[in-house]
């Protein structure tokens, strides 16, 4: 079991968030997430949006051959609300041929 606090702000934008798994994540049973992710060009920057077919724990984005600072890293993913992340200083034909976005379910 999983549960999901969300604090938000008076016009109900999400300001935290925090995912508590009820026992260690290897004794979790994860569901293939199926992360899904689209990208588009904003200034110097690119905008990384994620979703999924289910949750997905301990989601992290990578690029090994370019220098790409997210905005977020190291986060959850609920099927029912994607979340957009900054790449900071990259451009769209590089982040596309080298991002990996990896969550625990992938490691088995």
């Amino acid at each position: 079991m999983a549960v999901i606090l969300t604090l938000r702000d008076g016009d109900g934008q999400s300001v935290s968030e925090n995912c508590e798994l009820f026992s260690s994540p290897k004794f979790f049973r994860f569901i293939p997430p199926k992360i899904n992710w689209t990208a588009v060009q904003e200034g110097n920057d690119c905008l990384v949006t994620l979703s999924c077919s289910a949750f997905a724990w301990g989601v992290w984005l990578e690029t090994e051959k370019i220098d790409c600072v997210f905005g977020d890293n190291g986060f959850f993913l609920t099927p029912d609300e994607p979340k957009t992340v900054a790449a900071r200083n990259v451009r769209l034909d590089d982040l596309k041929a080298n991002l990996t976005v990896t969550s625990v379910q992938e490691l088995g």
